[in-house]
């Protein structure tokens, strides 16, 4: 009885260990964009923000910036701060704006960030697997990768 019971246990054990390496979205987080059919809908949610930087290195508490609008700068506008055609509407508590994937032919991913009143730029947080380093040569900025093609999992 006792040795059915280790035996039982241990394939549980086996089972679970199992079902686990098979799980590779399990530590995926994508942040600052999501994609529905033809569109790529960039979302920028102040809760999920602690810390802003300045186009001169200064880092800013969130508790600091009052939001009164939000753009979405990358690599397809230039980096442009103040360009009023990437300003971000508010949708409930989360600033959106929505581009076609045709926008990005030829990409198979674009860096991006979001800047807040034409100054601050929002520090994504560290629990995303999209970022990478930013060229800017203080500390460690990062912005968000849209993947155009998914990147493989292990």
């Amino acid at each position: 009885m006792k040795k059915m019971l280790s035996t039982l246990i241990l394939l549980g054990c086996l089972i679970g260990l199992k079902a686990q390496s098979n799980d590779t979205t399990a530590n995926v987080k994508i942040g600052g964009y999501r994609i529905e059919q033809d569109e790529v809908i960039f979302s920028f949610d102040p809760s999920e923000y602690s810390d802003f930087t300045t186009s001169y290195g200064m880092w800013r508490s969130k508790q600091n910036v009052k939001i009164k609008e939000v753009t979405l700068c990358g690599e397809f506008n230039g980096w442009m701060t103040t360009a009023k055609n990437f300003q971000m509407k508010k949708v409930g508590e989360v600033y959106e704006y929505r581009m076609k994937l045709s926008d990005f032919k030829g990409k198979s991913q674009v860096e991006f960030k979001f800047v807040v009143n034409n100054k601050y730029w929002a520090e994504p947080k560290s629990v995303y697997t999209n970022l990478t380093r930013s060229l800017m040569e203080y500390e460690s900025p990062r912005n968000f990768i849209l993947y155009l093609v998914q990147p493989k999992t292990n």
